[in-house]
């Protein structure tokens, strides 16, 4: 089973000023081998992910793709960064998509077991003016049961 809860966030920079769209409620999703996967909305973009169960290295496939009020505003490439630590500790997992389109969906996997993850996804691009910034978070659990 994993739990899977989601917190997302996004900063606007235009003219010097900064506007924050704080963290919005998280929810929770429960994955087990019968049902591996998980497709919802945060207030900024649409998530994914999925646990391949078949063979005793699981796999964690993800994808973020920005809501069309974020990327709409873009007057440039976007540039994203993911990072995820296990129980609180880098675990060496870098994704990076520099110069995309800000409605590109970007996705990446990366081996888990057992134990508690966090995949921080950073997206930033340029919009009239300014720049905007989103920050999306999935903490989940891993376990076989």
């Amino acid at each position: 089973m994993v739990e899977l809860t989601t917190t997302s966030f996004s900063e606007t920079v235009t003219g010097g000023e900064v506007s924050e769209e704080g963290p919005e409620a998280t929810s929770t999703h429960f994955f087990t081998p019968q049902n591996p996967s998980y497709a919802g909305d945060s207030k900024d973009s649409h998530l994914t992910g999925q646990v391949k169960y078949a063979s005793s290295k699981l796999t964690f496939a993800w994808s973020v793709k920005l809501h069309t009020n974020h990327s709409a505003a873009a007057t440039g490439p976007m540039n994203e960064v993911a990072t995820a630590t296990r129980n609180g500790k880098s675990i060496g997992y870098k994704d990076s998509h520099p110069g995309v389109p800000a409605n590109y969906t970007v996705h990446s996997s990366f081996r888990v077991d057992t134990s508690h993850y966090v995949l921080s996804v950073d997206e930033t691009f340029p919009i009239a003016g300014g720049v905007r910034k989103v920050h999306t978070s999935f903490d989940f659990t891993v376990t076989l049961v």
